[in-house]
């Protein structure tokens, strides 16, 4: 997958610093970052437009992330969902887990933001592709 394929994702963060370094770092690979500070704009905002990723800040004071990851697998169930939060404990990570993530990294990450984010997406498209031919 490269860049030039419009890849969309929606980040909520309520830290306006690492909302602007990760749009930077997407933005450098291409990717376009629609982003939201609360989890009722960051659901508003999956309803309304079409998006390849959601990425969710774990720690909010606004609302609870792992209600919205539920929320968005009703209405996006092939949409892939990453959790890139400083949560770290095992607990944290099983809980986003269930909570349907497709993935849950901690903060600092130390790989590749983008490089992870398109990863994700095309194995979510491999999985959707294999149900497709499935129910065939």
């Amino acid at each position: 997958m490269t860049a030039g394929n419009e890849i969309r994702v929606l980040y909520l963060e309520d830290d306006e610093d690492t909302l602007e370094m990760v749009r930077f770092m997407l933005d450098l690979s291409g990717i376009e970052v629609a982003s939201a500070t609360t989890s009722d704009e960051a659901e508003r905002l999956a309803k309304s437009g079409r998006f390849d990723l959601y990425l969710l800040d774990g720690l909010l004071p606004s609302g609870n992330s792992l209600n919205l990851c539920r929320e968005m697998r009703k209405f996006s169930p092939s949409t892939p969902v990453v959790f890139y939060s400083a949560l770290g404990f095992k607990e944290d990570i099983a809980k986003g887990l269930e909570a349907g993530a497709d993935a849950y990294l901690v903060k600092p990450y130390s790989g590749d933001l983008a490089e992870t984010i398109l990863r994700v997406i095309e194995k979510a498209k491999i999985n959707r592709s294999q149900v497709s031919l499935a129910a065939c």
